[in-house]
């Protein structure tokens, strides 16, 4: 999908986050749907008795809720991938201390030492002896 940047990481993970906000809200909105209550309505007849039938309403607060997510989730991805594009091609940009922390490196510098090897000469070799 994109190459391989410095923000790889942290935009994974809210894509997934979205993404997942907008699953929900499309899979809430095919299964529970819009809910149809029934209620009586009461009235007086002609012949003056209290007759009644019923109606029925559909709420749509469950409705609501589950486009209420998906268009979070939609519009999530959305910026989230403007914000993506934008800080790959600046490459630097005002986020980078939150996202990636910087190690201070420290510089040392060791003493410079000349030694050469001489091998030493042996005049004499001493062999023990056995008794």
């Amino acid at each position: 999908m994109f190459k391989k940047d410095r923000y790889c990481c942290l935009f994974s993970w809210i894509y997934v986050m979205f993404a997942s906000i907008l699953c929900t809200g499309m899979i809430l909105g095919i299964i529970i749907g819009p809910e149809e209550i029934e209620y009586p309505i009461y009235y007086m007849s002609q012949n003056g008795t209290l007759e009644h039938s019923y109606d029925t309403i559909t709420t749509s607060q469950n409705v609501g809720l589950c486009v209420t997510l998906s268009i979070i989730g939609f519009f999530g991805i959305a910026i989230t991938i403007c914000v993506h594009q934008i800080l790959k091609k600046n490459g630097t940009s005002e986020l980078e201390p939150l996202i990636r922390k910087e190690v201070p490196t420290v510089s040392v510098q060791f003493p410079q030492v000349n030694y050469q090897y001489q091998p030493h000469q042996v005049n004499q070799v001493v062999v023990p002896r056995m008794m």
